[in-house]
């Protein structure tokens, strides 16, 4: 159970290290054009979406998506969390997913969730990355 802590306690503190470089552009990157890696191009429209529906910001998203699965739609982790956003079955179901493997439906789901966290832990970024990862 140690081991298993402290290994999330690792990945938890390289996703916080990761977002905190972008958290201070985070604003104008929403107000600028878009550069995009040449694998995530297709899957901004979605991104901006379900940024726009929930409120969440484009950049975190992405970083999320970068973060967890590199932008590999049919990621699966060893604890079979799964595609873009890494969802968990158990969550998808709390939110309604019904296809966790389509891109559309797992970026849905997750920014949905996000925002769920950021309304619970009153907008603590580091708290909602913490509960995000765990």
């Amino acid at each position: 159970m140690q081991q298993s802590w402290n290994t999330m306690i690792r990945r938890m503190s390289r996703l916080i290290a990761f977002l905190a470089g972008i958290e201070a552009t985070a604003s104008t990157l929403a107000r600028a054009d878009v550069n995009v890696y040449r694998d995530s191009a297709e899957y901004v429209r979605l991104i901006v979406r379900a940024c726009r529906r929930y409120n969440i910001a484009f950049a975190l998203v992405k970083a999320v998506i970068k973060a967890e699965s590199a932008f590999n739609p049919r990621a699966l982790s060893s604890a079979g969390a799964r595609g873009l956003m890494q969802l968990m079955p158990e969550t998808a179901a709390r939110h309604g997913v019904t296809d966790i493997n389509s891109p559309r439906d797992n970026i849905r789901g997750r920014v949905r969730h996000l925002r769920y966290l950021r309304d619970h832990f009153r907008g603590n970024i580091s708290l909602v990355l913490a509960a995000y990862d765990a």
